[in-house]
């Protein structure tokens, strides 16, 4: 389990950020099926006693029953964690609730999610060895972070939301714009690329915009060293999640100088 060595100027003492996927993509497993969801479920059920069938991320719909793509959604008992376990993928969620951000990587005692995230991988890697005779063939990793800008806790007009982050700059000009806006800004090298979406949260009773999401995902092929290529992906995430904040907004969320 490796230390966080970056320095503590990327740390924020109240950053906005809700939800944070790893994912593990791998070559589609021959004979796998409902029952290894089962199977896998009840190695995991301590932790994630919460259950539920959904179908497979990218599968066709209506399909036949025998052909049916389903996806294992395993929860903790406080929902804050989440494992999603398909034929050709294993991602980690971890979801705010009352709960503080645990830090993607580790520091000192407090174990990062890159780390929990792996141990789950790494499990159930093993499992599939003992049963299939040889591991998934990981091909791809994928780092998404997801922050929250939230009305009447960091923001109260359109123009006081586009003066925290650069990428919100039409705000001032457009107010609560219907749009949102996908902007592809990273290919280097064998990163597939960087993506960030702006979507907004509105009330269910009404059209009112309560909160602003700014989504950011980078994938790349994965390395032997799992944990390197996962601190790589965080390192691009965080430099561009960095790189939007305007002054106004690192003071806000509590940067450490």
């Amino acid at each position: 389990m490796t230390q966080d060595p970056r320095p503590e100027h990327r740390h924020l003492d109240a950053p906005p950020i809700v939800e944070v996927a790893c994912g593990f993509a791998f070559e589609p497993l021959d004979g796998f099926d409902v029952f290894h969801l089962g199977r896998f479920w009840g190695e995991l059920a301590d932790e994630y006693p919460g259950r539920q069938a959904q179908p497979a991320i990218g599968a066709a719909p209506l399909r036949p029953l025998d052909e049916l793509q389903l996806r294992g959604w395993f929860e903790s008992a406080d929902r804050t964690n989440l494992v999603q376990l398909q034929h050709d993928r294993l991602i980690c969620n971890w979801r705010r609730g009352d709960s503080a951000y645990p830090r993607f990587r580790t520091r000192g005692d407090a174990v990062g999610l890159r780390d929990t995230s792996i141990a789950v991988y790494h499990q159930f890697r093993d499992y599939w060895q003992e049963r299939s005779g040889a591991p998934p063939a990981l091909r791809v990793l994928e780092l998404t972070k997801v922050d929250r800008f939230e009305r009447g806790v960091h923001w109260t007009t359109p123009e006081d939301l586009a003066a925290l982050a650069l990428p919100l700059g039409f705000l001032s000009s457009t107010g609560m714009a219907v749009t949102e806006p996908r902007m592809d800004l990273y290919t280097e090298g064998s990163v597939r690329g960087v993506t960030t979406r702006v979507r907004w949260q509105t009330q269910i009773t009404g059209p009112q915009t309560t909160a602003m999401l700014l989504t950011t995902t980078a994938q790349a092929p994965a390395p032997d060293a799992i944990a390197d290529g996962l601190d790589r992906l965080d390192d691009i995430v965080d430099d561009l999640f960095f790189s939007y904040l305007t002054p106004r907004a690192l003071a806000l969320f509590g940067a450490q100088r």
